[in-house]
């Protein structure tokens, strides 16, 4: 597929932003998950921050909008805490329960339905097939992408999005979700914006 060709050529490229001193407070709950999960997370030059939706549905904590282009940049966090695992540990024990997935491989199966659900009934889960993404200048252990159609209730004037996920163990799972107006859209801009440190760059765990 040309796009993940492309996106895979502008991760291999990309390296990770320095932490600026400068930055203003972010948001609380944003800064919470941050962290939760071990995470810096540095604005990109000259995005701008935008309203969180009401109730959205995945709920993320932090939204962008970049400069000098119509994309919206939105990331949701999940840190791995240890009362994830505490509850994992002692249903097992408890229960025997083995439907229980162990949070640190929750990050294979959450991403697909998560991509479901923003699709509003525009693709099934079935054909949903992630792209494995090594985001190592991230310090993360895993990750997939995917790009596809976004429904109205999440994406409001966006209609495709392009999917970042990145894991690392006992810390977090990151999604970030690339709004773009359209298909055509994404792929006349995905490669540059792949290609910029500070925005690709902008959230990555703590060493």
């Amino acid at each position: 597929m040309k796009l993940i060709t492309i996106a895979l050529f502008a991760l291999s490229v990309t390296t990770a932003s320095a932490q600026s001193a400068n930055q203003p407070p972010l948001p609380a709950a944003f800064q919470k998950k941050l962290d939760d999960g071990k995470l810096i997370f540095i604005k990109p030059q000259g995005a701008v921050e935008v309203p969180i939706m009401d109730k959205p549905s995945p709920a993320y904590q932090y939204a962008l909008k970049v400069a000098n282009k119509n994309v919206e940049v939105r990331y949701l966090i999940m840190p791995l805490t240890k009362d994830l695992f505490d509850a994992y540990d002692k249903r097992i024990n408890l229960h025997g329960d083995d439907t229980v997935i162990f949070p640190n491989n929750l990050y294979k199966r959450l991403p697909a339905i998560i991509y479901c659900k923003i699709a509003e009934g525009k693709l099934y889960i079935d054909r949903i097939k992630l792209q494995p993404m090594k985001p190592k200048d991230q310090g993360a252990d895993d990750g997939f992408m995917f790009a596809g159609p976004v429904g109205p209730t999440f994406g409001q004037k966006y209609t495709f999005g392009f999917y970042a996920m990145m894991h690392k163990d006992f810390l977090a799972d990151v999604y970030i979700f690339y709004l773009f107006e359209s298909e055509a859209t994404m792929l006349s801009l995905i490669a540059d914006l792949l290609k910029s440190s500070d925005i690709i760059g902008s959230i990555k765990f703590k060493n």
